[in-house]
């Protein structure tokens, strides 16, 4: 494994800090994944309440970078040639119904990932149980079209990928939890990474908080957690250096390492690099387009 140069860990973390400052923001998890090797620091503090200081191992909500767990546990079954990405959806939820028949007949995973749906968030409640993407999916059968389906770009907050979680489900024959435990999490070695707040060690976790405005600072958010119908969208939580470890993985054409989160090097401000153990595949190489986040 080829090593580089330590960053300039002084110079990033006080320019983080500045900016942390000038933006409200109470900490942040920093982590440089740089020829195999992992520079990580943080700033600031976890709860403005109690004054916690962040550090490396502080874990955090990754909101919407959930999806590209989420994108790539799904494109695993592409791979293996369960899921089709041009394939209508009706092929797996063959009870799939929205309001626009077209959209009903040919919305594909595709279409799905890649946000160009065009399917109204009209899911209602579905919950908190263990059903709650089946019931999002049932939910919708109503729900109108903001565009028509493949017209345009238009960011899904939670429904796209739930639907996406769901198709899943009825493949694994397992919830979108385990699924994303026993396919990524677990393979790749990752302790600190999980789909739901009951698994999160709260002795590490960073508290949420809103900012109203700049002079009053932030407070202390009064929700506590995501409903489960975000979860495939926005509830993974994680460290920096686990993200990373993702972040090897398609860097690196769908291959990561036997646990991946030990086989990049680590250099926490001057700590000596490791390495680990050999690749492993974790195959997901089915080509996606970019689209930016709106959401």
């Amino acid at each position: 494994m080829t090593t580089s140069p330590p960053a300039d860990v002084p110079r990033i973390k006080a320019r983080v800090t500045e900016l942390l400052t000038e933006s409200g923001i109470p900490s942040a998890a920093i982590g440089i994944l740089h020829h195999g090797q992992i520079t990580e620091f943080a700033c600031g503090i976890t709860d403005v309440e109690t004054g916690e200081p962040a550090t490396p191992d502080t874990v955090y909500q990754c909101g919407s970078m959930t999806k590209t767990w989420t994108a790539l546990a799904f494109l695993q079954h592409v791979d293996e040639g369960t899921v089709d990405l041009d394939t209508p959806v009706r092929a797996y939820l063959p009870d799939f119904t929205v309001a626009d028949p077209v959209a009903s007949a040919e919305v594909t995973p595709r279409h799905l990932l890649n946000h160009t749906n065009g399917i109204e968030e009209d899911y209602g409640d579905p919950g908190e149980d263990d059903d709650v993407y089946e019931r999002m999916v049932a939910n919708i059968a109503d729900a109108p079209q903001v565009f028509p389906l493949g017209h345009t770009h238009g960011y899904s907050v939670a429904l796209g990928y739930a639907i996406l979680a769901r198709i899943m489900e009825v493949i694994d024959g397992e919830r979108w939890d385990d699924i994303m435990r026993n396919r990524l999490f677990d393979p790749m070695g990752l302790t600190s990474t999980s789909t739901g707040r009951e698994h999160v060690d709260e002795t590490r976790a960073a508290t949420g908080h809103v900012i109203r405005s700049l002079e009053e600072g932030p407070i202390v958010t009064p929700v506590d957690y995501l409903p489960r119908a975000f979860g495939p969208s926005g509830a993974v939580t994680s460290t920096a250096r686990e993200v990373l470890a993702l972040a090897h993985v398609l860097l690196t054409g769908g291959t990561c390492a036997e646990r991946a989160a030990d086989r990049v090097g680590r250099q926490r401000q001057g700590d000596d690099a490791v390495e680990g153990a050999g690749p492993r595949p974790v195959p997901a190489r089915s080509g996606m387009g970019a689209r930016p986040h709106r959401g």
